[in-house]
């Protein structure tokens, strides 16, 4: 019966699923948590954030440097045991990030958010399309309708947003709950949606002009993404009276974070498997249905004991691990400087154009736009389901590799940078130097 259960779900039974299995994960595992510690601990040194020590140190243990922790191959067990915990890194990740919304803040911002999420798309799109057109086919008239996909493509490549480095960089310096906090949340969020449904229609033109029977219909998708927050918002009132209760009859026990863990993995799983909407934002949902109760606080630290401990490193430094410059072309080195620089400016421009219009302050909209910058698992999956599609060929993974790493490592450094005057005291956010600290005699 609970076979039929898994089936029905989209899993299978096979026994033979751990055939690759061996002892050697368990090594991965301690290098990936030692390595990612040291890097962090280096880097908060340096006044770095420390999840820049994490992805740094994904690099140097994976195959690009040292090859300490690699896989035989893609299907590689090992490999598919370190990507699963790196999912529940992010879902964990999110998971918090909802818990510590501030749903007051969001409903005050909702309309910054969503003029920052559109000029957030609309940017990356356009910019992504010129880098496509101009540099990889030279501005040759695209007279075909896979001519126009395939160019556009790279516009629905920049347009995703990776929230989860930010939102660890924000909790971190303590501005998770804040204005440009939670502007940068909800945008993400309304990103992986719109980025989602303009996934869904392309691979649909694509599956109609190829003749494809099992294409997604746009109104079947669009229908779906709708049906997603209608189920929220009905699942999410039981759901939060149900932990209302469980807070106020059992606080301070386990089981409020098992439950919490059980509704962050069941939506994680029916946004995407039933509605086609990315599993982190059914997580972060999942979060928000939570928050701001009593026993929410003792969730939250449970939970980021458990991201902090094991998942979270592993999420990060997965990033690193991904590398691979197997498949890289000198031909394609232009296009990929191209496609990366337009990859940061965009967001940087577009979100930051989109909050000084609502009145943000310079520094706030320059900090929206660095926070939305990042780039992670949702433009991996964005771009495998592009290839999968005979939209665009598999070489140009690299250069969505290539962005992913350098924005993972440019947004953290800017936003740390970019707040470094508001821990500062008040002379030395003028420029003045303060007087020296003198000792007192208590002789």
């Amino acid at each position: 019966m609970f076979a039929n259960l898994i089936n029905s779900a989209g899993g299978t039974i096979n026994v033979d699923v751990l055939a690759g299995f061996d002892v050697t994960i368990f090594l991965y595992l301690g290098i990936i948590l030692i390595s990612t510690k040291i890097g962090g601990m280096i880097c908060r040194k340096f006044g770095l954030p420390q999840v820049v020590g994490a992805l740094l140190a994904g690099i140097i243990i994976g195959p690009v440097c040292l090859g300490w922790v690699t896989f035989d191959s893609p299907y590689d067990v090992n490999g598919k045991i370190i990507e699963a915990m790196a999912q529940i890194g992010v879902l964990l990740i999110m998971f918090s990030a909802g818990l510590d919304t501030n749903m007051k803040e969001i409903k005050k911002n909702g309309v910054p958010s969503l003029v920052i999420t559109s000029f957030g798309v609309i940017v990356p799109l356009i910019f992504g399309f010129l880098v496509g057109w101009g540099i990889d086919k030279g501005f040759a008239p695209l007279t075909t309708t896979d001519d126009v996909l395939h160019v556009l493509f790279f516009g629905i490549l920049l347009t995703a947003t990776s929230v989860g480095i930010t939102v660890e960089v924000l909790k971190e310096l303590g501005k998770l709950k804040g204005k440009v906090g939670s502007s940068v949340l909800s945008a993400a969020i309304l990103d992986d949606i719109i980025g989602i449904v303009i996934l869904s229609i392309a691979i649909s033109i694509k599956g109609g002009s190829s003749g494809a029977v099992d294409a997604p219909s746009i109104t079947e998708t669009i229908v779906k993404v709708l049906l997603f927050f209608v189920f929220a918002l009905i699942a999410g009132g039981v759901i939060h009276y149900a932990f209302k209760w469980l807070s106020g009859h059992f606080p301070v026990t386990r089981r409020l974070p098992i439950f919490g863990l059980v509704i962050c993995f069941f939506f994680a799983w029916i946004s995407e498997h039933v509605f086609g909407v990315a599993s982190i934002t059914g997580a972060f949902v999942a979060g928000v249905v939570m928050s701001n109760m009593k026993g929410t606080h003792y969730v939250e630290k449970k939970i980021d004991t458990s991201s902090y401990m094991l998942f979270g490193p592993i999420f990060f430094a997965n990033i690193g691990l991904t590398m691979d410059f197997s498949t890289f072309d000198v031909s394609m080195l232009g296009f990929t400087a191209a496609f990366v620089v337009m990859g940061l400016l965009s967001k940087v421009l577009g979100c930051g154009a989109g909050a000084l219009l609502c009145k943000f302050s310079p520094q706030d909209s320059i900090r929206v736009g660095f926070g939305m910058m990042a780039r992670g698992e949702v433009v991996l999956i964005v771009a495998q389901r592009g290839i999968a599609a005979g939209i665009i060929g598999a070489a140009y993974m690299f250069p969505v590799i290539i962005l992913i790493v350098v924005s993972s490592f440019l947004t953290p450094i800017a936003l740390k940078m970019l707040y470094k005057k508001d821990n500062a005291s008040p002379l030395e956010r003028e420029g003045i130097e303060p007087p020296p600290f003198i000792e007192p005699n208590i002789i």
